[in-house]
Parts: C-alpha cells; sequence; structure tokens
C-alpha cells in the first residue's frame, strides 16, 4: 500500500536482482521464471488498483527481456498486448517505465523475427489513442510512435513501407503526411504533458522522415513541415512557453535537418531567440541549444556577434 513515489527504487533493485538470477538459471529455472514470473507479471499489468502492482509488472518484465530474452520471447504475444495496456496509465512512473519495457522487448522480438507485425500491432494502438481523445490514451500513443521512430529495431525506409500501405477503419490509405501532422496537432494540446511530448519528437519525426518533412504537404499551408515546426518552436520560445523543452527540441531539429536549415538566413532568424535565453530569467537549455546548432553547422559561427557572446 505504500505509494509508488516512494517504493519505486526499491521495486526496481529488486526486478534488477531477479533480472541477474534469469540471467544464470539453468534449464529447469528459466521453464519456471517463463511458467510462473513472466505470466504474474503480465497479470500484474491489468491490475487497476495497484500502481505498484503494475510498476512492478513493467520493470520486472524489462530486467527479464535484458537478462533473459528467450524467456519473454516465448510469451511475446501475451506480453505485448498486456503492455500496450500500461503505455496509457495514469501514472507518469508507471508510462515512463511501460515505454522502456516496450522499446527492450521490441528489441528482443526484432533479434529473433520478422517485426512487421508488431509494427501494424503498435500504428494500431496509436491510431486509437489519438481516436479516443483522452489524455493518457494520447499519451500512450505520443511514446509509442516515439519509440518507433527513434528506433534501431525497425529501418526509416520499412516504417515508411509499413504506414504507407496500412489501411484505416474506412478503408483510406493511411500515408505518412497524415500520420506527421495527427502527431504535430498535439502541439495545441491543454495538456502540458502532451506538448512536452510532442515537442520532443518533433526532432525524431524530421530524422526519421526527412525527405517528407521538406516538401509541401496539404497541411501547412505555403510552409513544409520543418519550417512549419522551426516557427512552432521559436514563437514558443519567444512566448516564454515550455521555452526548456522548445529550445532542446530546437537543437536537436537543427542536427536532424542540419542540411535544410544551414542557410545563413534561418541561422540569423534563430540566434536572437537564443540570445533572448541568456536574458533573465535565464534558461540554461538555450546555451544547450546554440552548442548543438554550431557544432551542426560550421557556416552558423559566422552568424555569432560579440553581443551574443557577452550576453552568454
Amino acid at each position: 500500500k505504500t505509494p509508488l513515489e516512494v517504493c519505486s527504487n526499491l521495486i526496481r533493485s529488486t526486478a534488477s536482482s531477479l533480472g541477474h538470477f534469469a540471467r544464470i538459471a539453468n534449464s529447469a529455472e528459466i521453464e519456471l521464471l517463463q511458467d510462473d514470473l513472466v505470466v504474474n507479471a503480465c497479470t500484474w499489468l491489468g491490475e487497476t488498483k495497484s500502481e505498484c502492482h503494475r510498476f512492478a509488472g513493467v520493470v520486472l518484465l524489462t530486467q527479464l527481456a535484458i537478462n533473459s530474452p528467450n524467456i519473454v520471447h516465448n510469451k511475446r504475444k501475451n506480453v505485448f498486448s498486456n503492455v500496450f495496456f500500461v503505455l496509457s496509465d495514469k501514472n507518469s512512473l508507471v508510462r515512463e517505465a511501460s515505454g522502456e519495457c516496450f522499446g527492450t522487448i521490441l528489441e528482443v522480438v526484432s533479434q529473433r523475427e520478422a517485426i512487421g507485425d508488431y509494427v501494424r500491432q503498435s500504428l494500431n494502438q496509436v491510431e486509437a489513442g489519438f481516436a479516443s481523445n483522452t489524455t493518457e490514451r494520447i499519451l500512450g500513443s505520443l511514446v509509442i510512435f516515439a519509440l518507433l521512430v527513434d528506433s534501431a529495431v525497425v529501418s526509416n525506409s520499412e516504417l515508411i513501407q509499413i504506414i504507407n500501405s496500412k489501411l484505416t477503419g474506412n478503408s483510406k490509405q493511411l500515408v505518412l503526411p497524415d500520420v506527421i501532422w495527427r502527431v504535430l496537432q498535439r502541439k495545441d494540446s491543454k495538456d502540458p504533458e502532451i506538448r512536452k511530448k510532442t515537442i520532443q519528437i518533433i526532432p525524431k519525426l524530421a530524422g526519421a522522415f526527412s525527405t517528407v518533412f521538406v516538401i509541401q504537404n496539404p497541411y501547412t499551408g505555403t510552409s513544409n513541415f520543418l519550417v512549419y515546426s522551426l516557427q512552432f518552436l521559436l514563437n514558443s520560445i519567444r512566448a516564454k512557453r515550455e521555452r526548456n523543452f522548445c529550445f532542446l527540441s530546437l537543437g536537436n531539429l537543427f542536427q536532424s535537418a542540419a542540411t535544410a536549415l544551414r542557410a545563413v538566413d534561418m541561422v540569423q532568424e534563430i540566434l536572437p531567440v537564443i540570445d533572448e535565453g541568456f536574458k533573465y530569467p535565464f534558461c540554461m537549455e538555450a546555451l544547450q541549444c546554440l552548442t548543438m546548432i554550431v557544432n551542426s553547422s560550421v557556416s552558423s559561427r559566422r552568424c555569432i556577434g560579440l553581443k551574443l557572446i557577452d550576453n552568454m
């Protein structure tokens, strides 16, 4: 009955110990772990009244997947169906741990079989979450999609192919620009957690779907996704909305799309916003953003003047 915020470190340590036991287990012990511990962990994920049990389930499955992958792979269908449930958990600690668990198990499966069907299942969950219009489900969808676009288990080209060939419930093709736009729309959510998660995903989208990000689309008027995202981040920083998240996202976006953003006029628009971050109230992430930009583009350094350096 102890609150999860109090005992989460203890649960993580215990799960880590059990993971190490699984790593050195003999065949009889592995069978016991597979038929007892994994099944119990999956059951805990569905216990709606206990955040500690749900958290214990995901961190235990994560450790088992890391230390003895075959144990989890043999129960992969049961594990996947239950992990999807807690990716939309109301408790942020459970959600974050679930995202870590999902990514780890996806990696385990990808090393042993084709991953296409699991990616399709994941995209179904993303669609369902966005359609539900509830905060937790939307956060779960953003977590899943961020893991897919920023994961080594599926290449960008394969992910694009799966997205473009996937059919939605009304039998219309789910094309990539539509998916990107569904994600970007969440930047205007009333919920701060959804806004922050969307801001963090923007550079990952630009890196994974670089070609689509720089061509015209039906959603952003005369601009493309890259310019649209850049202007959103700059305007948010100017308005002092989620400045720390936006500065980091801006720097990462510049790194992800350095070739497209190396034009001097773009840098000259960004640097005054960074300069404002060096003034009161000072934002440390402005310094990190500047570092990422000058490391990504040698030409950007010519735009940095003494005034900016003095403020820095």
